[in-house]
């Protein structure tokens, strides 16, 4: 399949009637990127997706904690790869040298096309997931006095 500006805009149509749909509100902050945040219970949770139509993925990127403090990175590390054994998909990321902690989830959309389903299934599983473990983090976090 070739990828012209008509599969690309369609990607990003889709994905703001399916965050329309939804009563969510975004941005859209460049070319291949759309900002949102979405409750997760008593939290909001900034979320944004990248769609790459080159390759047919769409990205689900979501912050959790920044400038986390290199005397408890390996204690960050540690907590964010025992969640990330008991999840199955997506994965909690640490950028060890930027202090970050997000939540990523990556989907293809080859042979199946862009369905709103898709995206809805995105922020339904990147909420859910970020509703059970994102305390947890943060907890870990404000123990070390890192995160208030």
């Amino acid at each position: 399949m070739q990828i012209t500006a008509s599969t690309k805009s369609r990607s990003y149509s889709v994905l703001c009637s399916a965050l329309d749909r939804n009563d969510i509100f975004y941005e859209v902050k460049s070319d291949n990127s759309v900002t949102c945040v979405v409750s997760a219970g008593s939290e909001d949770i900034p979320m944004t997706f990248t769609i790459d139509a080159s390759k047919m993925l769409v990205t689900l990127f979501a912050p959790i904690a920044h400038g986390v403090a290199a005397d408890i990175a390996t204690d960050t590390a540690l907590a964010v790869c025992m969640i990330n054994d008991r999840i199955s998909e997506g994965a909690f990321c640490f950028d060890v040298n930027g202090g970050l902690v997000y939540y990523r989830l990556t989907q293809s959309y080859y042979n199946r096309g862009q369905s709103e389903f898709l995206f809805e299934y995105m922020l339904s599983s990147a909420a859910s997931l970020m509703e059970e473990y994102r305390p947890r983090l943060k907890k870990l976090l404000r123990r070390r006095g890192l995160f208030r």
